[in-house]
């Protein structure tokens, strides 16, 4: 059946109306669910994929649909035993970062060998106004 078709079905026998059609059919249903379907869908499923979205809506499929179903048991591989050529009798001892933290003993200077910081330095002399400038050069001031 064409999906057009099957949509205009699915609506009437469910009590859709018509409420605006002017570049949307919009349709209100009895239970209140108001479906808008647009009247030149781009897509070419357009229709097919508003008739599934209706029949959601509405209820009209099946609860388990999309459930997954019995799953079978998984198949178990083969275990490979692979025969071991030799056998270690003892693990050798490996230090690890702990062993080698509690080995290090950290000392700490006495407080005369700590650093102390060097005197502040001295602020820079102000350099002199060119009033002062003028005055060490033999100009005289003038009177007001």
């Amino acid at each position: 059946m064409d999906p057009k078709e099957e949509l205009d079905r699915l609506i009437a026998d469910n009590g859709g109306k018509k409420i605006r059609w002017k570049r949307h059919d919009v349709y209100k249903f009895p239970n209140g669910l108001v479906f808008t379907v647009s009247k030149t869908p781009e897509c070419p499923f357009g229709f097919k994929h508003a008739v599934d979205d209706l029949k959601n809506f509405l209820g009209l499929r099946d609860d388990d649909r999309g459930k997954p179903g019995a799953r079978r048991e998984k198949k178990r591989s083969k275990e490979v035993v692979v025969p071991r050529r030799f056998q270690l009798e003892a693990t050798p001892h490996v230090p690890t970062l702990r062993d080698k933290l509690a080995s290090v003993k950290i000392t700490l200077p006495p407080t005369s060998a700590r650093y102390t910081p060097p005197p502040p330095t001295p602020l820079p002399t102000p350099l002199p106004t060119f009033e002062k400038m003028m005055l060490t050069q033999g100009v005289r001031k003038l009177q007001q």
